[in-house]
C-alpha cells in the first residue's frame, strides 16, 4: 500500500518535471521564432502586451 503510493508520487513528480521542461522548450522555441522573424521584444512587459 505505502509502496504503491510512493511509486505514484514519484511517477507524478517525474511527469510534472517532464511537462515543465516541455513548456520551457516550447517557450524558448516561440521566443527564437519571434526573434528570427525580426520582431524585437525587449522587455517582459512588452511580451505580455503582445500576447
Amino acid at each position: 500500500m505505502f509502496m504503491d503510493l510512493l511509486k505514484q508520487s514519484v511517477a507524478g513528480t517525474l511527469q510534472q518535471g517532464v511537462q515543465n521542461l516541455q513548456q520551457q522548450q516550447a517557450m524558448a522555441l516561440l521566443m527564437n521564432t519571434i526573434n528570427a522573424s525580426g520582431i524585437g521584444i525587449k522587455t517582459g512587459h512588452a511580451y505580455i502586451d503582445v500576447f
